[in-house]
């Protein structure tokens, strides 16, 4: 018994394959992407493929994994022109992982259809990006979402707290970043004695505006079993719900976390 192999079938299969994994990765760990960079990739990709299914080494073991991994290697440099070497071993690993799972669903997608390689390819990236966006939803909503505690005069407010890279406002006078508290959640802080100052803001849509701002005695930011504690942080109100839905009532400044 013997089987017939086409080269040429086999490179243009290996190279949409490559092409489909490098895309996604990039698209999981938020590379930029260059179309014509990832069409060389996954080109080279393919032609080594080839290379090693003609290799008179073909059979050895070592020889196949260490080409494959040299092959990933370089493909992952070409696609995204990374140098460093902990972003390679990490576009590696992620290249890796999505092309053992693309390699997957592809096997049980032609299994169980009569589908023709590039669809079976399309089919399997399809059902891995969707898998990949309500991983991706899910980790954000654990990720992003903090129960924060603020006080103030002897006030205490509970809130559902956002973090948002968006958010870049800042105290003019003292550089300190600024979170951005619904008005109907701020009600519970405000008394008379409340010190109110304005802090400039430019946002899409309106070119400049004035939010008014306070700075409170203490903020708690719980993130699952942490709790970190900060002393007079400063917080603008906002007329205007933070959230259509009102899921969270304050959007955190990213620099708050990163401290």
């Amino acid at each position: 018994m013997y089987y017939e192999f086409y080269i040429d079938i086999f490179f243009l299969e290996n190279m949409m394959l490559d092409y489909i994994v490098l895309a996604l990765t990039g698209s999981i760990l938020k590379w930029k992407r260059d179309f014509r960079l990832l069409f060389l990739a996954a080109f080279t990709g393919a032609l080594g493929a080839c290379m090693l299914m003609v290799s008179p080494f073909r059979g050895i073991p070592a020889v196949m994994i260490a080409g494959y991994v040299l092959t990933a290697v370089l493909m992952v440099r070409i696609a995204y022109g990374i140098s460093q070497k902990h972003l390679l071993a990490k576009g590696l690993l992620c290249f890796s992982c999505t092309a053992f799972l693309t390699g997957g669903i592809f096997q049980a997608v032609s299994a169980q259809f009569s589908f023709s390689v590039p669809t079976a390819a399309f089919v399997s990236a399809g059902v891995l990006t969707v898998f990949l966006r309500g991983y991706q939803g899910v980790k954000f909503k654990t990720q992003n979402f903090y129960d924060v505690t603020l006080g103030f005069h002897g006030k205490t407010v509970c809130v559902r707290a956002l973090r948002d890279t968006g958010n870049q406002l800042k105290d003019p006078l003292t550089g300190k970043p600024v979170s951005i508290l619904a008005y109907d959640a701020a009600r519970g802080l405000l008394d008379k004695d409340a010190k109110m100052f304005y802090i400039p803001f430019h946002s899409i849509g309106k070119s400049s505006g004035l939010l008014p701002g306070m700075t409170l005695d203490y903020m708690n930011i719980r993130r699952e079993k942490d709790l970190q504690r900060l002393e007079r942080p400063v917080i603008a109100v906002s007329k205007e719900p933070v959230n259509r839905d009102g899921k969270y009532q304050l959007i955190l400044h990213p620099q708050l976390l990163d401290e």
